[in-house]
């Protein structure tokens, strides 16, 4: 089982072991959509992908602040 260190997320009536700290990212897109992501896994090793959008206004002094950390916005099984 995954270590805590980085936090967890509850999903589908499953506990998500975050396995990296949240960074931000970018879509590839034209218009280079910014959010922060994370990898994760379930009891049973399944990975995921989880996925916070950055709250408007976040002036990107203070992380903590720029997404509402306890709801993601998707998350998805790899």
């Amino acid at each position: 089982m995954a270590n805590a260190k980085f936090g967890t997320i509850n999903h589908n009536g499953k506990t998500l072991t975050l396995t990296q700290n949240a960074f931000l990212d970018c879509d590839g897109s034209n218009d280079g959509e910014r959010y922060y992501s994370a990898g994760a896994v379930d009891s049973d090793g399944n990975e995921y992908r989880v996925r916070w959008e950055i709250r408007d206004g976040f002036d990107g002094e203070d992380e903590g602040d720029a997404c509402d950390w306890d709801k993601p916005s998707r998350i998805v099984e790899c």
